[in-house]
């Protein structure tokens, strides 16, 4: 099995450009083969935990 690991920086608050980077990312991985991908936690929403 090949998996992949996307690491992404995204943008806070801005759903559908991240959403995006996810999508590209995920093409990326399927065009290289990888089965599984995963991402960092609340990628998609960019919110940060507070410190």
């Amino acid at each position: 099995m090949i998996l992949a690991a996307a690491q992404t920086k995204p943008t806070q608050g801005n759903i559908d450009t991240n959403l995006q980077d996810h999508y590209r990312l995920i093409e990326m991985a399927v065009q290289n083969g990888a089965q599984l991908i995963t991402f960092p936690e609340i990628s998609i929403t960019g919110n940060e935990r507070e410190k």
